[in-house]
């Protein structure tokens, strides 16, 4: 975790009845990994590893888009705006993205 992520996310908790918010939460944790096959790839060379985190970043926004526009999350643009407090979004998306990370 960055020192820029837990310093959003202590600013959500110390404000999640301020309506509508600055900042929402999507999800709590985005369980994304990439497989690689390893005598073809070298982790320990940087240019792997960017190019694999990248990888693993596009997924998990990917993750998220569908997870969003399906229609069982419930979630709407208001709550994507802060209009249902912080904590919304999260509260309608957490078991999605569980359920289709495995």
């Amino acid at each position: 975790r960055s020192v820029e992520a837990q310093a959003l996310k202590d600013y959500i908790l110390s404000h999640a009845e301020q309506v509508p918010c600055p900042f929402i939460l999507l999800s709590k944790a985005l369980p994304m990994a990439v497989a690689y096959d390893t005598t073809a790839i070298d982790p320990s060379n940087a240019n792997v590893a960017d190019r694999l985190r990248k990888q693993a970043k596009t997924r998990a926004i990917k993750l998220l888009r569908e997870v969003i526009l399906d229609k069982e999350s419930g979630v709407t643009a208001a709550m994507l705006r802060g209009r249902h407090g912080p904590l919304e979004p999260e509260r309608r998306l957490g078991k999605l993205i569980m359920s289709r990370a495995q």
